[in-house]
């Protein structure tokens, strides 16, 4: 199981210590379990869910105010003309 958090781990671009691989294995085969659990439940006669109450959520999409120039330098100092740099997240391996 440890080789299987690793792996997953590693999809997600996470970094899991050594010393944690057993907690998460054992989670892993806890929330395992329960779906099993779940999968086993009769639902034949359980009669389906529908929202009958949908109303429409949007808001006009009205700019109240502008941060200003400042704000946004602290927040990402770095520009290139009238663009703003911004550290890469994503990486090719």
């Amino acid at each position: 199981m440890k080789k299987e958090v690793e792996r997953i781990a590693g999809l997600a671009k996470l970094i899991i210590k050594e010393d944690e691989l057993e907690g998460f294995a054992s989670e892993f085969k806890d929330i395992l379990s329960y779906i099993d659990q779940l999968s086993g439940a009769d639902i034949e006669d359980a009669a389906p869910y529908y929202e009958l109450n949908i109303q429409n959520s949007f808001r006009a999409d009205v700019v109240d105010e502008y941060a200003g120039h400042e704000v946004v330098k602290r927040i990402a100092p770095e520009e290139t003309g009238f663009q703003i740099v911004v550290p890469r997240i994503l990486q090719n391996e």
